[in-house]
């Protein structure tokens, strides 16, 4: 009987690493991209390429194109 937790053969081993390096992978990929965008805002560029008209953060954008699109849409603007 082996004990609870201990590796068996090869295959399992190969796959718990393949499948923890996916994880880190996709974790890492998800933090730059959200780094990247912090970046871009605090530069005062736009992440999404300045497409306005699908943006989730259209309502609180201080960028100048986003302005111009909720006046354009005739949202209010109190700022």
């Amino acid at each position: 009987m082996s004990p609870r937790g201990r590796v068996r053969n090869r295959r399992e081993v190969l796959a718990r690493a393949t499948r923890w390096a996916t994880l880190g992978l996709l974790g890492g990929l998800v933090a730059g991209a959200a780094a990247r965008d912090r970046r871009l805002r605090r530069q005062g560029i736009c992440p999404n390429q300045g497409l306005c008209a699908g943006c989730g953060v259209l309502g609180r954008c201080d960028l100048p194109p986003a302005r111009q699109a909720r006046s354009n849409r005739g949202i209010d603007d109190d700022r």
